[in-house]
């Protein structure tokens, strides 16, 4: 593949969308466009309480117009070490605090974005303290169990980009046992 050039079809303060020019390798140019993050590096935590169960969010997306569960998440603020960064997120929309977190790797959410993600389990998790949360976020934290988070999963009720972080988170939780 080599990339013949690319242009912004839209900037926003979050994400822009842009059209990347590609010369495929049958030489056939194709255009693609690729949702961006505008540089912000962002973290996403595979949370589990005291008692083995994982900490969800449910809200509402509004590019599927639905609700979904989600793992805590979000910007890293400018200047802001990703660990730290990670943690407010987790206490932001949930109230708990990490007992120990682990670093997971980096994941892209999808094969038309540029958002890549840093993710993180997050173990012995606490509720400490009430939800931080912006005008704009709605946000209902539930607890789940390993099977139930599984069937919420299987019936499509988990955004697709966390099941790559939660199945990973899945694998440490084995190896730290």
């Amino acid at each position: 593949m080599k990339k013949l050039g690319q242009k912004t079809l839209f900037a926003g303060k979050y994400r822009s969308m842009v059209e990347k020019t590609f010369e495929l390798p049958n030489g056939v140019i194709n255009n693609y466009e690729i949702a961006t993050n505008n540089g912000m590096i962002a973290g996403m935590v595979c949370a589990v309480d005291k008692d083995g169960k994982f900490i969800m969010t449910r809200e509402f997306r509004p590019g599927t117009e639905k609700y979904f569960y989600d793992i805590p998440g979000g910007g890293i603020d400018e200047g802001e070490n990703i660990y730290d960064g990670a943690k407010r997120e987790l206490a932001e929309e949930t109230g708990y605090v990490v007992g120990e977190l682990y670093n997971l790797g980096r994941l892209s959410l999808s094969a038309y974005d540029g958002f890549e993600w840093q993710c993180f389990l997050a173990t012995d998790c606490e509720k400490k303290h009430e939800q931080n949360l912006g005008d704009t976020e709605f946000i209902e934290v539930v607890l789940k169990t390993e099977e139930e988070l599984l069937g919420v999963m299987k019936n499509g009720e988990v955004v697709l980009g966390n099941m790559g972080v939660i199945l990973l988170a899945l694998q440490k939780l084995k190896e730290i046992k």
